[in-house]
């Protein structure tokens, strides 16, 4: 199940001490993240190289069984107009195949400007090249989760959820 982007709805009736584990799509290489139990704080966890799509959605689904993740967010790369590009699509369609993969919820959170953000603040600390390559998508991923982790706490003092 995944909906709209930007609709968390998917991820607000999971298990108490679930984590969910946010990914951020590139061409070669793909993000990991993953929140704590109490779906507070996002944390870089691993970035894989994205070779066949079959072996990336086992990798994946692996990660989110040791992890005890219950739920998906996966950034879309929108145009700055909004609108769904190639890349957005490509994301889109991986969110499908990794619902399909995993049977388990999948939310779609708009990620415009996110590795911006994230190269902004490799530039200013002075992160190495090599470094910056090996960290890029894992710490977009923290970034798209994060910004997500904070609407689904919004949410859930505007609707009184546990």
């Amino acid at each position: 199940m995944f909906t709209e982007i930007g609709n968390l709805s998917p991820l607000m009736n999971l298990a108490a001490d679930a984590r969910i584990i946010g990914i951020d799509t590139g061409a070669k290489n793909i993000g990991i993240a993953l929140s704590d139990t109490r779906r507070k704080t996002a944390s870089p966890l691993i970035q894989i190289r994205h070779i066949r799509l079959a072996e990336t959605l086992k990798i994946i689904r692996s990660l989110a069984k040791d992890h005890d993740a219950a739920g998906f967010v996966i950034g879309i790369p929108l145009l700055m107009n909004g609108k769904i590009g190639a890349r957005a699509q490509s994301a889109k369609d991986f969110a499908r195949n990794l619902h399909q993969a995993t049977k388990l919820p999948c939310a779609l959170w708009d990620e415009r400007l996110s590795s911006a953000a994230v190269s902004r603040t490799l530039r200013e600390t002075k992160t190495p090249l090599r470094a910056k390559q090996q960290k890029q998508h894992a710490l977009a991923a923290t970034y798209i989760l994060q910004n997500a982790l904070n609407r689904l706490s919004n949410l859930a003092t505007e609707n009184q959820i546990p």
